[in-house]
């Protein structure tokens, strides 16, 4: 589990332990052992990523009509309410999935390539 753990110098810092038991050929307990590891980044890192999204969920729900955000290689990084109620998906049905993946293949094609004429504007500029 998770806790906040005390260093030598007094300070503190988010530690997850895991453990398991030893058992003999008789089944018999003979020894414990575990591990601990200092999570204090990590656990900043997804606050900050969470922070990142609600920012990015804000601004982009307050566009009216159809909103999103796709990395470089097409791949869905976020929609916004509109979007998601429109085409009935949950954040879980388009993360990382690209246009392929989400639409028939015709309509994938025209957006991919919509994609790739925005991108090429974007970079050249």
């Amino acid at each position: 589990g998770e806790f906040i753990a005390l260093k030598k110098d007094d300070s503190t810092f988010i530690a997850q332990a895991t453990g398991n038991s030893v058992y003999d050929s008789d089944g018999e307990k003979i020894a414990l052992y575990y591990s601990m590891q200092d999570i204090t980044v990590q656990k900043e890192a997804n606050i900050n990523l969470k922070r990142t999204k609600n920012l990015l969920r804000s601004f982009i729900d307050r566009i009216d009509g159809t909103g999103f955000l796709k990395d470089l290689n097409g791949k869905y990084i976020l929609l916004n309410t509109f979007t998601e109620n429109w085409l009935n998906l949950k954040e879980e049905d388009y993360i990382g999935k690209d246009d392929s993946e989400l639409f028939p293949i015709e309509t994938a094609k025209i957006l991919m390539r919509d994609d790739r004429i925005m991108l090429k504007r974007v970079l050249i500029k």
